[in-house]
Parts: C-alpha cells; sequence; structure tokens
C-alpha cells in the first residue's frame, strides 16, 4: 500500500521510507514483505 501511495504520488519518498521503518518497528509484517517494499521503493525511485 505505501508503495502504491508513493507511485502516485500521494505522498513523498522520505514518508515512504518512514512509514515502513514504522511498520517494521511494530512488526504489522513479515520481514520478507518489508524487505521486498524497501527494493520496490528504490526500483520506482530509479
Amino acid at each position: 500500500m505505501i508503495v502504491s501511495l508513493y507511485k502516485k504520488q500521494r505522498i513523498n519518498y522520505e514518508k515512504a521510507i518512514e512509514a515502513i521503518k514504522i511498520i517494521d518497528e511494530e512488526g504489522w509484517f513479515e520481514s520478507y514483505i518489508i524487505d521486498k517494499s524497501k527494493e520496490d521503493l528504490k526500483d520506482v525511485r530509479s
């Protein structure tokens, strides 16, 4: 969802990274999902 918001320019890159960081700290998702989200953000940004 975070990557989708970033792709649609609803949030900026910094907010997307911060949101992923919070989700990671809270432990709401498995680590592989968090890692994939970070990779997707980097791919979209390039």
